[in-house]
C-alpha cells in the first residue's frame, strides 16, 4: 500500500535525522515545532483571565518604561515576579511598532519557550539516553496538548518550563559526570534557576532541588553535587536573582511580598483559590488529555522502563517525575499545565520504553489497546464543535480542517503501529496537536458568544470620540480591547456631554438609578447581546445604551 511504503521510508528518514549530527536533528525540530505551534498566534482574542492580566500589564510596562513595578491600570500586578512581563514588554517593543494592543507580541515569549523546551528536552535526552531515544523525547513532548495550548497563551508556563529543561539538562551532566563542569554549564545552570526564580517564584528550583535530593537519597551520596560548583552557582543565581526582587522591595515595601508569597503561592498550598481545588489523584485522571498523543504509548512503555529502573539515566528520569508529581498532587489548588515540568522527564522515560517495546516486538493486545488510546483524539476533536452547537453555531472550514487534520494524522499513526514502526508514528504527534488546536482555538476564537469584549471593542461608538464605560461586566480583557475603558459600576468619571455605555443585566437596574442621580439620561442605543464571561464562567447579557446630558461636569 502507498501508505505503508511512505511511512517505512519516513521512519527511515527520521532515523538518518537521529544518527545524524545533533544540529540536524535540532534544526529538523525547530521548523517542526514552528510549523505546528505558529497557527492561530494573533487570531486567537485575547482570553480571560490571566492572559489578559499578564499581557495587559506588560503593555503598561512597555508603554511606561518602568521596568522595576508590575501595573494593571490603577492598581499593582504582584502575584508573580517580572519575569515574564519584561519578556512579553520587551517582546512588545521590538515587534510591535506603535501598536502595542497586538496580543500575539505577548504570546511570542510563549512560542519560542515552548519550542526551546522541546529542544532543551532533545539536550537532555542526549545526555542521558541516545540520540534516536532524544529525537523521540522531543517530539513526544511536542505533541502533548499542554505545551501546544501554553505556546499560544501570554502566560508564565511555557517560559518557566524552558528555564527548568536547561537547569536539569546541567543537573544531568553533573549527576552522569565524573568531574566537575565546565563555567559555561554551571553558568547556563544557575542562570536558568535565576530566570525560573523571576518568571514563577520558587517553583523551577522545587523541581530541580527535589530531583537532586531524590537522587543523592538514592545513591546515598550527595557530592556528585559538587560537580556543579556550588558557591560560583549561588553567586550567580544572587546576581540574575536579587536585583530586581530588591528594587521591588524598596519600591513596593512589603505589599509584592504579602501578595507573591502569602496571598498567591501558600495560598494555593492551603486551599483551592479561584475554584480551581481538587483532590489527589486529579493530574494522573487527565493525564490521558494533557499529555495525549503521548499518552498512547504510556501504557506500552511502562513496563521497559520499569525493567531498567537501576540505570542511571533512568532514575534521574523517574526523580524528576516522582517526587514533584507527589508534591502537585498534594497542593489544594489544581489546574492542568501545573505539572507540566514534569512532561519532558515523561516523554523521555516513554521513548524509551517505547523503543525497547519496538525492539521486542509486540502483539495485537498492544496494538488494540494503543489504538484506542489514539481514538481518543476524535473524541477530543468533537468537543469544540459541541461546545459551540449549545450557542446554535455549527462546524466552520477551520473546525473540518482541524478535525480531517486529525483523522488523518490519526490513522497515519495506527498504520505506523500496525506496521511496529518506532519513529514514524512520532512524527505525526505533533500534528495531531495541530489539528485540535485548529479545532479548539481556530473554531472558537469565531464563535462571538465567547468574546463579549471584542464585540464592544468592534460596535460602532454613537457618542464618537466620548468615552465608553461598562458596568458590570469588569473582566481585563476589556482594558485589553481598548487600551484605555474604565470598568464602573456608576457614573464614575464619565465626561462629556455624551457617553457609550454598555450595563449588565444583573446590574441594571442600581446602574440606571446611579447614571440618572448623576444626572445622565439613558437611552438604548442598539440591540442586546448575550455572551460568556469567561473568567466568571457564567452567561451575561449587555445592553447598549447612549448616555447625555446637557453640561459637562
Amino acid at each position: 500500500m502507498p501508505l505503508q511504503q511512505t511511512l517505512h521510508r519516513l521512519d527511515r528518514a527520521l532515523a538518518r535525522i537521529a544518527d545524524a549530527p545533533p544540529l540536524v536533528a535540532l534544526f529538523v525540530l525547530a521548523l517542526l515545532m514552528f510549523a505546528v505551534l505558529a497557527p492561530l498566534q494573533a487570531t486567537i482574542p485575547p482570553i480571560d483571565r490571566d492572559e489578559v492580566l499578564f499581557a495587559q500589564a506588560s503593555r503598561q510596562m512597555a508603554e511606561s518604561g518602568d521596568w522595576v513595578d508590575i501595573r494593571f491600570g490603577e492598581g499593582v500586578r504582584y502575584k508573580k515576579p517580572v519575569g515574564i512581563y519584561w519578556l512579553q514588554s520587551l517582546s512588545a517593543r521590538v515587534f510591535g511598532g506603535a501598536d502595542l494592543g497586538q496580543m500575539w507580541l505577548y504570546r511570542l515569549p510563549s512560542l519560542v519557550a515552548a519550542i526551546g523546551a522541546v529542544l532543551a528536552t532533545y539536550a537532555v535526552g542526549l545526555t542521558l539516553l541516545d540520540r534516536r531515544r532524544a529525537l523521540m523525547g522531543a517530539l513526544l513532548l511536542g505533541g502533548t496538548l499542554v505545551l501546544a495550548g501554553e505556546a499560544r497563551l501570554a502566560k508564565t508556563d511555557a517560559s518557566l518550563l524552558f528555564s527548568i529543561v536547561l537547569a536539569q539538562w546541567a543537573l544531568a551532566r553533573a549527576w552522569l559526570g565524573e568531574s566537575r563542569l565546565g563555567w559555561p554549564i554551571v553558568a547556563l545552570f544557575a542562570g536558568a534557576l535565576g530566570a525560573s526564580m523571576l518568571i514563577k517564584g520558587p517553583i523551577g528550583l522545587m523541581v530541580v532541588g527535589l530531583t537532586a535530593a531524590a537522587l543523592s537519597l538514592l545513591a546515598r551520596d550527595a557530592r556528585w553535587l559538587a560537580r556543579l560548583r556550588p558557591v560560583p552557582s549561588l553567586v550567580i543565581f544572587a546576581a540574575v536573582v536579587l536585583p530586581w526582587y530588591i528594587a521591588i522591595t524598596i519600591t513596593a515595601g512589603s505589599a509584592f511580598w504579602d501578595e507573591a508569597l502569602g496571598r498567591d503561592l501558600l495560598g494555593k498550598v492551603a486551599s483551592g483559590q479561584e475554584s480551581h481545588g481538587a483532590p489527589p489523584g486529579t493530574y494522573l485522571a487527565t493525564l490521558w488529555l494533557t499529555f495525549w498523543p503521548a499518552a498512547i504509548l504510556l501504557p506500552a512503555a511502562f513496563m521497559p522502563v520499569w525493567r531498567a529502573r537501576v540505570d542511571p539515566a533512568i532514575l534521574f528520569l523517574v526523580a524528576w517525575v516522582v517526587p514533584t508529581w507527589i508534591v502537585f498532587e498534594l497542593v489544594a489548588t489544581k489546574l492542568v499545565h501545573y505539572v507540566m515540568p514534569i512532561y519532558p522527564a515523561l516523554a523521555l522515560l516513554v521513548a524509551f520504553g517505547w523503543d525497547a517495546r519496538v525492539r521486542a516486538g509486540f502483539g495485537p493486545v498492544w496494538l488494540g489497546v494503543m489504538t484506542a488510546l489514539a481514538a481518543l483524539g476524535l473524541v477530543y476533536a468533537s468537543i469544540p464543535l459541541v461546545l459551540s452547537m449549545t450557542v446554535n453555531i455549527g462546524g466552520s472550514l477551520i473546525y473540518y480542517s482541524g478535525f480531517l487534520l486529525v483523522a488523518f494524522s490519526a490513522y497515519a499513526v495506527f498504520a505506523a503501529l500496525r506496521a511496529r514502526l518506532a519513529l514514524a508514528p512520532l512524527v505525526f504527534f505533533p500534528v495531531l496537536g495541530l489539528g485540535i488546536s485548529l479545532m479548539l482555538f481556530g473554531h472558537l476564537s469565531r464563535v462571538d458568544y465567547l468574546w463579549p469584549a471584542q464585540t464592544i471593542a468592534a460596535a460602532e461608538n454613537p457618542c464618537g470620540d466620548g468615552p465608553v464605560r461598562v458596568v458590570g461586566f469588569t473582566e481585563p480583557s476589556l482594558v485589553f480591547a481598548s487600551g484605555d475603558w474604565a470598568i464602573d459600576d456608576g457614573p464614575g468619571t464619565l465626561t462629556g456631554p455624551c457617553a457609550s455605555i454598555w450595563i449588565e443585566g444583573r446590574a441594571e437596574e442600581a446602574a440606571q438609578q446611579s447614571l440618572n442621580d448623576a444626572g445622565w439620561v439613558l437611552a438604548p442605543s442598539g440591540g442586546a447581546i448575550t455572551a460568556m464571561d469567561l473568567g466568571k464562567g457564567r452567561e451575561i447579557t449587555l445592553t447598549p445604551y447612549v448616555a447625555r446630558r446637557e453640561a459637562t461636569e
